[in-house]
């Protein structure tokens, strides 16, 4: 994610959730690389997801998915 290169990211997060389906870490960054590639409505999901999981913060949630 952080070389703003949307697939290989997304590949590696999906391989991750397959191991640990319910990570919030890993909901979270899903959430915020659907953010970065303007696709909020996906990216919000993941985000809610992260914090119903336990996600410590909420401010990005809060910002970009009322």
């Amino acid at each position: 994610m952080i070389l703003n290169q949307f697939q290989p990211a997304y590949d590696d997060y999906m391989r991750a959730l397959e191991l640990e389906p319910n990570r919030p870490l890993t909901l979270h960054n899903i959430g915020l690389l659907y953010l970065r590639h303007d696709q909020k409505e996906k990216g919000c999901v993941y985000l809610r997801k992260a914090l119903d999981h336990g996600y410590p913060d909420s401010s990005i949630a809060d910002e970009y998915c009322p």
